[in-house]
């Protein structure tokens, strides 16, 4: 990337939507859940990274979970 492409106000921005993430998942009763909102752990990476989502029965995204997330 082009130093002159670097948004300077990227970490504020990510951080908003994180938060943004948040207050909507709040939002969201689970299935089934007996009136409990789903739930969102969010993790924040300042470089350079590949996301996805990891495994089929509890789907966790990104690296750094542990335990063999990739099973």
């Amino acid at each position: 990337m082009l130093q002159s492409q670097v948004d300077p106000l990227h970490a504020q921005r990510t951080l908003r939507f994180a938060r943004a993430m948040l207050a909507a998942a709040a939002e969201v009763p689970m299935p089934g859940g007996g009136g409990a909102s789903v739930s969102l752990r969010i993790g924040i990476h300042s470089g350079p990274v590949v996301s996805g989502v990891v495994g089929a029965r509890m789907p966790r995204c990104g690296r750094g979970e542990g335990g063999g997330g990739g099973k």
